[in-house]
């Protein structure tokens, strides 16, 4: 597992919508988050901060961000949400309960500094999902 993951740390692509590698740092669940979000959509996070600092640097990145859960987003959890802590919580989106409040979420750092769970938190209106500013197919041919 070590060996994979150092793998999928080690690949990078430059766009204009984002940055060259996962600068955030590991063990953290920005770092997973971020890198979720590389693997689905070819693009890093530009912006920096810790978690709970994702829903202002993606809107003033031109991200999207709503309270609609979506497969396939980052998850942000505000400073002090559901158990999130000081710094907020960044998770990836893996599937949404028929309920759709329910979120079945990808985390590192949730039980423990760069241990990746898997788990379900509440779509409770004050989370938001994050998404890049352009379709999947959008930043494909970005990445071209």
């Amino acid at each position: 597992m070590a060996l994979l993951l150092s793998t999928l740390l080690t690949f990078t692509v430059s766009t204009s919508a984002g940055v060259e590698s996962n600068h955030f740092d590991f063990g953290y669940c920005t770092f997973d988050a971020a890198e979720q979000a590389h693997n689905t959509w070819g693009i890093y996070p530009p912006w920096y901060g810790d978690a709970g600092d994702w829903i202002d640097g993606a809107r003033a990145s031109g991200w999207q961000v709503t309270p609609t859960p979506q497969v396939d987003s980052t998850m942000v959890l505000p400073r002090g949400n559901q158990g999130s802590g000081a710094f907020g919580h960044v998770a990836w989106v893996l599937d949404i309960e028929d309920d759709g409040a329910t979120v079945d979420v990808r985390s590192m750092n949730w039980t423990g500094r760069g241990r990746i769970t898997f788990h379900q938190l509440q779509a409770d209106g004050t989370a938001e999902f994050v998404t890049p500013p352009h379709t999947p197919e959008k930043i494909r041919t970005l990445v071209q």
